[in-house]
């Protein structure tokens, strides 16, 4: 008796939003250790603050589209904060960690309101257009935009 292949459609099959969430929040906890080694290397502010910036910005932009619900980045003189959007409304959260160097946001299109945040990450992949500057004292400057379509470009300034 030869056993038989199961070749019909099975409701077991893929990814749960469980496993996925997971192994993204695995990623984002290694792109922070990551950045934090390069930081802890004497490299200058400017260029921890960038890559730091970089790697919460994919880890967000991923959320967004796998959990296909719209994030958000605030980004102030005290530090990055990270939004979702909720039936109320967005919800902003605290400061997640303060820059090391300048950082100034030349945003490309207008922000709506003081509620909502510069930075859009929707759940097609696309995001609000942007520009952001890092600097630091003495230091070359790092750049960082997106036209909203491209993904994301950074480099020196």
């Amino acid at each position: 008796m030869e056993p038989e292949l199961n070749t019909g459609p099975s409701g077991d099959r893929g990814f749960s939003l469980i496993e996925l969430l997971v192994v993204i929040s695995i990623l984002a906890i290694l792109s922070v250790g990551a950045t934090l080694t390069v930081a802890g290397r004497g490299s200058d502010r400017a260029a921890s603050d960038r890559a730091w910036f970089e790697a919460q910005f994919h880890a967000l932009q991923d959320l967004a589209v796998q959990g296909r619900t719209a994030k958000g980045l605030v980004v102030s003189p005290g530090g990055l904060r990270f939004a979702h959007m909720t039936g109320e409304g967005w919800q902003i959260g605290d400061p997640v960690r303060a820059w090391q160097g300048k950082v100034t946001l030349g945003a490309l299109a207008p922000r709506p309101g003081p509620d909502m945040p510069q930075i859009v990450l929707l759940a097609n992949g696309s995001t609000s257009a942007f520009d952001i500057l890092f600097s630091g004292q003495g230091a070359r400057s790092q750049r960082c935009r997106s036209d909203g379509w491209e993904g994301l470009t950074c480099e020196d300034d």
